[in-house]
């Protein structure tokens, strides 16, 4: 990581100044730049209804792990196989869940991260019809 800024010394008529700081990371030739593309499905779902997640990766041949997470817990570990990672989750709190998968890079591909998926998770219902109770989530 290396941190560059921009200077200038002034002259007569105009003043000195220097920019903000922009972190850079440089890679070595050949190591390449990924895209992770994630979703999931369904993205609403009761709790307890499974969520499919796939995360495919765009490089050259990435290989490696992938971490799922909602938020900052991470769900899973999934190794890649064909530029892809693939995991089923099922969540038992109700509310949005931020998801998002991770990729730290290897010999030949840079670390990325992908878009954020939102999963709606409401809570299940129990009951016959008229005579409903809901499940809180602890």
């Amino acid at each position: 990581m290396h941190s560059l800024t921009a200077s200038y010394s002034g002259d007569t008529v105009n003043s000195s100044s220097t920019s903000n700081t922009l972190a850079e990371t440089v890679y070595p030739a050949g190591v390449l730049p990924t895209t992770l593309v994630l979703s999931a499905s369904p993205d609403y779902v009761t709790s307890g209804t499974p969520v499919a997640m796939t995360a495919v990766i765009t490089g050259q041949s990435p290989t490696g792990n992938v971490a799922f997470k909602d938020g900052s817990v991470t769900l899973a570990t999934v190794a890649l196989s064909a530029g892809q990672a693939i995991t089923t989750q099922t969540f038992t709190v109700a509310g949005q869940h931020s998801i998002t998968a991770s990729y730290v890079g290897d010999a030949n591909n840079q670390p990325s991260v992908s878009n954020t998926v939102p999963v709606q998770v409401d809570l299940a219902t129990t009951g016959a019809p008229g005579n409903m109770t809901w499940l809180e989530a602890s």
